[in-house]
C-alpha cells in the first residue's frame, strides 16, 4: 500500500506539467518564498496551538472563544481539538482508524465524506499548494482578483465544476486567500519556523461572512509527536506522562 501512496504523491507532484498551457509563476515565487518547494514536500510533523474564534450568527453552538489544536505526522496521522465552552470537536485519523469524539466518547467515524476530510488534512494541512494544480482544470491568471483578494495575483481553475481561485500578496508572494466566492479562506501573520513560512492568522468565510477565526500563539515542525496522542484516551498506557 505504501508503494501505491508513493505512486499516486509522484503522480500528484509532477501533474502540473500537463498544463502545458499555464506558467506557474505565482506558485514558483511562492515556493521560494515559503522556504522551498522540497522542505514542504519533507515535512515530517507539525503541531499548531492557539484560539479559535466563531462569531454569534445566532448558531446554537459552537460560539464564541475557546482553545484549538491539530497535531499531524505526515501522511496519515492527525488530530484536531477544539474546545469552545460546552462544545468538543475532538477527531483523528491514525492510519486505517478513524475516530470522533461524541456524547463523552469515541465512536468509529463511517461517513466516507468524513473519512475524506481526515485524509486530506493528514496529507495535504499547511501544503495544500503542492496538489493545487494537479486537482484543477481550466487552469489561468485571473484576468481580475475577487474583491476579497484585491491586493493579491490570483490563479483560477475549476475542480468539480466550480471554479476556485488562489491567490498571492503582490509584495511578499506569500498565499493570501484560497477557495471560491462561496467560501473562501484569508491568510495572514506569516512566521518562520525552522525554514518554513507558515500563517498564524487564518480567516474562514462562508457566503462572505466569517465561519471562524484561528489565531496561533504556537507552531512546530518536524518534532517528535507521541504514538499515543492518535489513540482513544482509554487506550494510552497507564505508564504514559
Amino acid at each position: 500500500m505504501k508503494s501505491l501512496f508513493y505512486l499516486t504523491l509522484f503522480v500528484l507532484l509532477i501533474a502540473p506539467l500537463a498544463h502545458a498551457d499555464f506558467k506557474p509563476t505565482l506558485f514558483d515565487q511562492f515556493f521560494k518564498a515559503v522556504g522551498g518547494r522540497s522542505n514542504l514536500e519533507n515535512l515530517k510533523t507539525i503541531e499548531r496551538a492557539g484560539d479559535i474564534e466563531f462569531p454569534d450568527h445566532g448558531q446554537a453552538s459552537p460560539k464564541g472563544k475557546g482553545n484549538y489544536r491539530t497535531e499531524l505526522i505526515y501522511p496519515d496521522k492527525v488530530r484536531v481539538h477544539i474546545d469552545v465552552g460546552s462544545y468538543i470537536y475532538d477527531e483523528l485519523r491514525n492510519e486505517n482508524i478513524y475516530l470522533s469524539f461524541q456524547k463523552g466518547g469515541f465512536k468509529e467515524v463511517t461517513d466516507p465524506s468524513q473519512k475524506k476530510q481526515l485524509d486530506e488534512t493528514s496529507l495535504k494541512a499547511n501544503r495544500e499548494l503542492l496538489y493545487w494544480v494537479a486537482e484543477h482544470t481550466e487552469i489561468e491568471n485571473a484576468k481580475e482578483s475577487p474583491n476579497w483578494a484585491k491586493q493579491s495575483a490570483c490563479v483560477t481553475g475549476k475542480k468539480s465544476e466550480k471554479s476556485e481561485f488562489v491567490c498571492f500578496d503582490k509584495k511578499t508572494h506569500l498565499l493570501s486567500a484560497v477557495g471560491s466566492p462561496d467560501e473562501y479562506r484569508v491568510y495572514q501573520e506569516w512566521k518562520a519556523t525552522d525554514g518554513i513560512k507558515f500563517p498564524m492568522h487564518l480567516i474562514h468565510y462562508k457566503k462572505a461572512v466569517i465561519s471562524y477565526e484561528i489565531k496561533l500563539s504556537s507552531l512546530s515542525v518536524n518534532k517528535l509527536i507521541a504514538a499515543q496522542n492518535f489513540e482513544k484516551p482509554e487506550e494510552k498506557s497507564s505508564t504514559t506522562k
